[in-house]
């Protein structure tokens, strides 16, 4: 019982980024992340048609790389985070809990 609670204190210390590895996330502008992790950047994959619509193209490629890089994972609902490109939660906006749900499950398998 005290070594769970220890374990479990000690994942809470550490960073997030460093407790998780790589750390995408993906949502849409309807759904923005809440409680972001340092250094992840939130991916809106609906942002492409708010692209088109305005004719505002310098950042499209930004937009479509984002787009790609979920499918390519195989992200089937949104909003998702994805940690290590093989763990994901997904419609939870809360980035942090989210990847915290993640290291609760690895730390208990």
């Amino acid at each position: 019982m005290i070594a769970r609670f220890l374990t479990k204190a000690m994942l809470l210390m550490l960073p997030l980024p460093v407790l998780a590895g790589s750390i995408q996330a993906f949502t849409l502008s309807s759904e923005p992340f809440t409680n972001p992790v340092s250094g992840v950047t939130s991916c809106y994959v609906d942002e492409m048609q708010q692209f088109m619509q305005s004719q505002d193209y310098k950042d499209l490629s930004t937009v479509m790389t984002c787009s790609y890089q979920a499918a390519l994972m195989g992200v089937q609902k949104l909003p998702a985070v994805v940690v290590d490109q093989k763990y994901v939660v997904y419609g939870n906006t809360d980035m942090t809990g989210a990847v915290q749900e993640i290291a609760n499950a690895q730390s208990h398998s």
